[in-house]
């Protein structure tokens, strides 16, 4: 048509790689319409297009969006989309733009629970709080001292925020949280202002850059000390209510280099607070006796 919109239906694949479906009306400013797109691995198509990404997860990073596609030559707007990260499931709006020199991706998007175990490495190497109070953490020959590629920062600026039900990681399950996401010119910034966890709250910032400078800092508030030291330290010594703050710091271009860097400080007070193992009245009555 010379005047108008023309309907659009477009059904294309890469092989098993890539399927694209799309049923709409555009014209020459843009097109408007139903969304379905489906990559059964991240992984694969990125060998595809030349450079296979390296993961040690134990996902094939499967994505899959379904939405209202509102597009123009220089943006992307998805109205109530879902969006399917392996078995995670993200319902919500969300925008991209093409004008700049990166793309610019923004957007708010809710989720019942995401598991974030399948996107540690395979020989994962917690660092707990045992590890960053050792003095040997330093020389520790297990870490890889191979360069990371932070250059995956500068790809786009990002701008999301996110409500989950339920975070799992490692032994750890984390209730109610409110995530903000913002990546801009190789800067990453994560700001968790509330989430719910082992009874009671807290609010978590984490920072780092294209340089290898890392950041994060946590408060927690009526937290059970118990459940948290054994699933993090392995230890359950000590239970009780507890206020925690931590502040912590690192820099560098590996493993071992950001583990040997670790700098920072805490605070725990414990209400309530009870040692197992330890006979207070017979610690007493040894001093009394001495």
């Amino acid at each position: 048509q010379e005047k108008g919109d023309s309907p659009i239906k477009i059904d294309a694949s890469i092989g098993s790689l890539l399927k694209l479906k799309f049923d709409g009306k555009g014209n020459m400013q843009g097109a408007a319409g139903n969304l379905d797109l489906d990559i059964p691995s991240l992984i694969a198509i990125s060998g595809w297009s030349g450079k296979k990404m390296e993961w040690n997860g134990d996902t094939k990073l499967a994505l899959a969006v379904q939405g209202a596609a509102n597009c123009t030559t220089s943006q992307c707007a998805l109205g109530k989309t879902k969006i399917t990260f392996d078995d995670a499931v993200l319902q919500g709006d969300i925008k991209a733009n093409f004008a700049g020199s990166v793309p610019s991706i923004g957007g708010k998007l809710a989720s019942d629970k995401i598991n974030l175990n399948h996107y540690l490495p395979k020989q994962d190497k917690q660092v707990s709080i045992q590890l960053i109070n050792s003095a040997q953490a330093a020389d520790a020959t297990g870490w890889d001292t191979k360069p990371i590629d932070f250059s995956a920062l500068k790809a786009a600026n990002v701008n999301l925020a996110l409500d989950i039900k339920e975070i799992l990681y490692q032994a750890t399950t984390l209730g109610k949280t409110q995530l903000n996401l913002k990546l801009e010119n190789g800067a990453l910034a994560l700001d968790i202002p509330h989430v719910e966890l082992y009874s009671g709250s807290a609010k978590l910032a984490a920072t780092a850059n294209t340089g290898g400078a890392i950041s994060f800092n946590m408060d927690a508030n009526n937290v059970q000390i118990e459940q948290l030291l054994k699933d993090f330290a392995s230890n359950d010594r000590l239970t009780g209510v507890a206020n925690l703050s931590s502040s912590i710091t690192a820099h560098g271009n590996s493993q071992r280099d950001i583990v040997s860097s670790l700098n920072g400080k805490g605070q725990i007070k414990v209400n309530d607070g009870t040692i197992k193992g330890v006979n207070i009245a017979q610690v007493i009555s040894n001093a009394k006796a001495m």
